[in-house]
Formats: structure tokens, sequence, C-alpha cells
């Protein structure tokens, strides 16, 4: 994927004038750079005069990622080959999460666990950890049950 970039970059500077072809790559890298998991949590927000702007989901994600920010920082200006993120800041903006999400990625808000999965969960002592636990297994299995039946 480096080496991808890395042939992408090169290209860019033989875009045409008014393509904003920098800004591409920056977004690019930085969806790369995030992965799967943090890009359900936080979400492109700008990205001007070498800031780069994402939106959290909470404040929690907003401080996570604020102690991150030098490595992440670090990885999106290496995988565009060189500087062109000057810094990353980080704003609490849930709406602007969800709206990023794909429909795959959102909450099913009436999923249910299974009852062997309840069983299971009693176990976990602490009540906000079990119910967090509870609703992430019964909208996991929600979404595999709901992709499955798409693609018939």
């Amino acid at each position: 994927m480096q080496e991808l970039f890395s042939i992408i970059t090169k290209l860019g500077s033989h875009a045409p004038p008014g393509v904003d072809f920098r800004r591409s790559l920056v977004l690019a890298a930085w969806r790369r750079v995030a992965g799967d998991e943090l890009n359900r949590r936080a979400a492109i927000s700008d990205f001007t005069d070498g800031v780069l702007t994402i939106a959290t989901a909470s404040p929690t994600w907003q401080n996570q990622l604020r102690e991150l920010a030098p490595q992440l920082l670090y990885r999106v200006n290496a995988l565009i080959g060189g500087s062109g993120v000057d810094r990353i800041e980080f704003i609490v903006d849930e709406a602007a999460v969800s709206d990023a999400l794909s429909p795959d990625d959102q909450m099913i808000e009436d999923a249910e666990p299974a009852p062997e999965i309840v069983q299971a969960a009693a176990a976990i002592k602490d009540d906000d950890l079990r119910a967090a636990f509870l609703a992430a297994a019964a909208n996991s299995l929600a979404l595999k049950e709901k992709r499955y039946f798409d693609k018939r």
C-alpha cells in the first residue's frame, strides 16, 4: 500500500490546476491510517492549511486520539510521502461521525442478543460493561444476519 501511495503522490505533481489532489491524498491516507475500527468512531471534518480536523464520537475518543496525535500525524505524512499535514485537531461531533458511517456500520437499534449470550453475559459483574457487551453482541449478530439476507 505504501508503494501505491508513493506512486499516487508522484502523479499528483502533474494534476491539472484547480484539482485539490493533495487534499484527496491526505483524506485517503487518514482513512488508511485510522483503519476500520477508528473510522467507525471518528470522521474527517476538514483539511485546510495543513490542519486535518477529525470529528470524534465523544470526548473520551477525543482525549484518546489527542494522545495518539503525534503517531497518527507521522503515519499520515509517511504514507503521503513527506509533510503535508502540520497538525491534527480533534473535535467532538457525534452527528458528523454518524453521518460518515456506512449503513452496515450503524447500530441496529432494536437488535436483541441471543438467549445464550444473555446467559453468558450474566458473569460480567459491571452493569455498564455487561450492557455494552450485550448491545455490541446483539448488533454484531443483527448485522451478520442482515448481510446474509441482503446477499439473497
